[in-house]
């Protein structure tokens, strides 16, 4: 089972409930004679429980992890229950925990289950993520400032027992009502972190820092829960919209390095600055601890002022933007880190210049394909017959497939058979012969250029020739053709390899490979070949087709030798990143 209906979940929770199996001591609570739900997330459900007896009415929580069958190992599920039992020890701002447990129940089932304080969301959303802010206090900035000072301080104690959250948002924060308190909670995530970094990448969209969300280091500090926290006072001034957005939704410019943050709608310039300094793209231009941010927050609610203002820009009067910026040295750094956002840029000008090749390529290959197609084969009986037509339009096909990765293996044997019999049924063309290469080769740009070549070739024909043609594929010229043509698929189809299927090959480690061997052995076979045919048509043993004559097998293989040494004199990495080569 891999979804679970409320009937479903219910009944499995009673019958846990009565084995005594969940937490002896407490009862679920039931409304209109069903579990009381309190909530859903995407892999848990929390549900409400009373003491056993009632205790003055008080009520908790009941967190059930694992019905969507997704649980964390054992292990960091009681790691990180512990870490918040031991902080809110520390701190009347983190929720306390009660009890945990974890049971394995039938059909394979590992449930995870905390019994917590019965807090209150200060957050509604909806499947449709409409969101609703639910304590009126937090719509003025006096109230998000009292909230922000007690939340700030339970991110302090987390942080002076290094211990990081990394999941600071609005969701899990909660409102104590018997203690008329806000709380942070769901520490699922946290991670204690010797030397104050961590390395795994985990956050929420728009929550999350820049250099988490960016990859622009491998490792992050506590700087991550301030830009976070700073997010989340953000969006309470800001009427719950992320910057630059019009809803609870991020909006990607948000992570660009150049972003002018918009002012919060309900932030005094004062709290704009401190949100502008949590909130900056770089985490050594935040503040370097809690505790600044808990001494300005304290600054401002005390005093009305600012310790440290900052004057906005004059054309951005109206906004509080990111300063601190010192691009030059950025750039430098961004470049010595390989950041994600230059490698994006460089990814996109790879990406331009890959498909300029690509269009390039296409239209050599097609002008030697029709090279060849002019030359060798002047037959034309075969193109009123359907049969023929059947296999350029499956090689169309195959290549379109190609081009956006959605080609299927047996679709490529359709095509084969396609080709086999076209050619079984009509005659063995120079024509099918082009098809063929196009269809084995795999690579979209020389599958196009065969049909290409193709239906230039017929317009040709149906043109009576071209002058031009004739001189280009007289017999002089003709055979220096299969090794231009060769030449250039074998260094296409390696670009394709390295790019389209993301494999990391060199000049050496290409040649390990049995096809880049037998390319390597083309011209000692073709050379072969043309001496062995010599030999037999001189002795009058078998007659050499005017083809084979015409492309001469050992001036081709001659020349494809002469073209391979000058390709090895150039040998280097494939990469776009060193221009064309």
């Amino acid at each position: 089972m891999t979804e679970w209906s409320e009937e479903e979940r219910e009944e499995l929770l009673t019958g846990l409930e009565a084995g005594g199996n969940i937490f002896p001591g407490f009862e679920l609570n039931r409304e209109n004679g069903k579990l009381k739900l309190l909530g859903r997330g995407g892999f848990s459900a929390v549900y409400e429980m009373h003491g056993s007896p009632p205790d003055a009415g008080r009520t908790y929580a009941l967190k059930v992890i694992g019905m969507e069958r997704h649980t964390v190992s054992g292990e960091r599920f009681r790691e990180s229950c512990r870490l918040q039992r031991k902080l809110s020890e520390q701190s009347p701002y983190i929720m306390r925990l009660l009890d945990t447990r974890e049971l394995s129940c039938e059909e394979g089932l590992f449930l995870q289950l905390i019994l917590m304080e019965r807090l209150e969301h200060i957050l509604k959303k909806d499947k449709f993520r409409n969101v609703v802010l639910l304590r009126e206090d937090l719509k003025e900035e006096s109230g998000v400032l009292q909230f922000a000072l007690q939340i700030g301080q339970a991110i302090r104690t987390a942080h002076e027992n290094q211990v990081l959250h990394r999941d600071i948002k609005l969701e899990n924060i909660f409102w104590n009502a018997e203690d008329q308190v806000y709380q942070l909670g769901d520490f699922g995530i946290a991670r204690f972190v010797e030397n104050g970094q961590a390395e795994t990448v985990v956050y929420t969209d728009g929550y999350g820092a820049p250099e988490i969300e960016r990859r622009l280091v491998d490792r992050y500090s506590a700087a991550a829960d301030i830009y976070s926290f700073g997010i989340t006072l953000y969006l309470l001034l800001n009427g719950l919209k992320f910057p630059a957005s019009d809803r609870y939704r991020a909006n990607p410019a948000q992570y660009d390095p150049e972003f002018v943050f918009p002012a919060p709608e309900k932030a005094s310039p004062q709290m704009a600055g401190i949100l502008r300094k949590m909130c900056s793209f770089y985490p050594e231009h935040r503040y370097k601890s809690m505790e600044e941010v808990l001494a300005e927050l304290r600054c401002l609610a005390e005093e009305g002022k600012h310790t440290e203002q900052i004057a906005p820009d004059a054309e951005t009067e109206d906004k509080v933007t990111v300063t601190y910026r010192e691009w030059t040295r950025y750039d430098r750094a961004v470049r010595a880190a390989g950041s994600r956002i230059e490698r994006l840029r460089r990814e996109r000008a790879q990406a331009r210049l890959y498909r300029w090749m690509e269009a390039e390529n296409t239209v050599l290959f097609a002008l030697l394909f029709l090279l060849l197609m002019y030359g060798l084969q002047k037959d034309t009986e075969f193109l009123a017959d359907w049969r023929f037509w059947s296999f350029p339009v499956v090689v169309l096909i195959e290549a379109v497939l190609l081009k956006i990765k959605d080609f299927h293996v047996v679709f490529g044997a359709v095509a084969l058979m396609t080709g086999v019999y076209s050619m079984m049924t009509t005659s063995i063309t120079v024509i099918h012969i082009v098809l063929l290469m196009g269809l084995l080769s795999g690579i979209p740009a020389i599958a196009a250029a065969g049909v290409i070549a193709v239906i230039g070739w017929i317009f040709i024909q149906l043109a009576g020739g071209i002058p031009l043609m004739d001189f280009l594929t007289r017999d002089w010229i003709l055979w220096i053709y299969p090794a231009i043509l060769l030449s250039r698929m074998h260094a296409w189809a390696w670009i394709w390899l390295v790019l389209e299927r993301g494999e990391k090959i060199n000049c050496i480690g290409w040649r390990e490979n049995v096809w880049e061997g037998a390319y390597y052995l083309l011209p000692y076979v073709s050379v072969a070949v043309g001496v062995i045919l010599w030999v037999v048509q001189k002795a009058g043993v078998l007659a050499v087709p005017e083809v084979t004559s015409r492309l001469h097998p050992i001036l081709s293989g001659v020349a494809l030798f002469v073209v391979q040494v000058i390709e090895g004199l150039g040998d280097r990495d494939v990469s776009l990143d060193a221009g064309r080569d």
